[in-house]
């Protein structure tokens, strides 16, 4: 029997992130193992090209569970671009980015605007987790970190609460005449780290290598720290409630910029809990049907 195209994404990772995939197929088994060719590859378009925003990086580059091999140049992820530099925007103009997707909140943009090359149509697709009124709703107003949640509450309440939002990102890169497409949040790490894992995940990337790429989020920004968490406690400064308060986020340092695989495995836990499996989940809650999936995979695979 032909196994569900995301079957493996339903299982627990245990270990390491480097290790062989057995893919059963018939009578016959394949071991796909990540080659030379594949990790010069992530070395050469995982790295940022951007001075102004360092987790600005291609999503391409990876091997799918049957051997594809994930297009790059077509689909990148990244932090904020409001710190871009003249050059930075000429590189995204080399790039021949054609879309520029952001989902942070309303309080975000208004303190930290994009910059954005000529060549690109800006969207807003809002991803608040929790909902209006939420913890999580308040801390994106009143940038005070004691309104912050736990992350793995933020990661579940993501799958619960903004699967219309992710759907729609999703098909909106299926459409050619997007892309090149970005998309971004405020460090590139949560809300576009999901929205990252959930396309992965709909190429057939298998969930460890869909995990490890989530993670390098960590050394990225932790490359950065001292300049990031400058302008981010500016920021908080000037949206806190009080006025004039301090605010010291350097305790919170770790919340800011890091990434677990626990909150990635929260967030596939509520797929499953929600509708009994990952590839169902983006099927009913996303709204990706058969079409879109073929769609992706035909245009964004090799």
């Amino acid at each position: 029997m032909k196994s569900e195209p995301l079957a493996h994404l339903d299982k627990p990772v245990s270990g390491g992130v480097a290790r062989a995939l057995v893919i059963s197929s018939g009578c016959c088994t394949e071991i796909v193992i990540p080659t030379a060719d594949d990790v010069t590859r992530r070395q050469r378009y995982g790295r940022s090209v951007l001075d102004g925003q360092p987790n600005f990086r291609d999503l391409g580059g990876l091997r799918t569970v049957d051997g594809s091999l994930v297009l790059t140049g077509e689909i990148y992820r990244s932090g904020d671009l409001s710190a871009l530099t003249d050059s930075d925007l000429s590189r995204l103009e080399d790039l021949g980015i054609r879309t520029v997707v952001d989902l942070r909140s309303d309080g975000e943009v208004d303190l930290q605007p994009d910059r954005l090359p000529s060549s690109a149509t800006y969207h807003r697709l809002p991803i608040l987790p929790g909902g209006a009124g939420s913890t999580a709703d308040r801390f994106f107003e009143t940038f005070d970190p004691a309104d912050l949640p736990p992350w793995d509450d933020i990661y579940r309440s993501l799958i619960r609460e903004e699967s219309e939002t992710l759907g729609s990102l999703i098909r909106m890169t299926s459409d050619p005449h997007e892309r090149p497409l970005v998309f971004h949040c405020s460090a590139g790490k949560d809300r576009t780290g999901v929205a990252a894992a959930l396309l992965l995940a709909l190429l057939g990337v298998p969930w460890s290598a869909v995990e490890e790429d989530f993670l390098r989020s960590n050394a990225i920004l932790g490359a950065d720290r001292d300049r990031i968490m400058e302008r981010w406690t500016s920021m908080f400064e000037g949206q806190n409630a009080n006025p004039g308060a301090d605010v010291d986020i350097g305790g919170n340092a770790d919340h800011f910029l890091t990434v677990d695989s626990s909150y990635l495995d929260a967030a596939r836990d509520e797929m499953i809990k929600r509708d009994g499996s990952v590839s169902t989940y983006t099927r009913r809650s996303l709204g990706i049907t058969g079409n879109v999936r073929a769609m992706l995979r035909s245009q964004l695979l090799d």
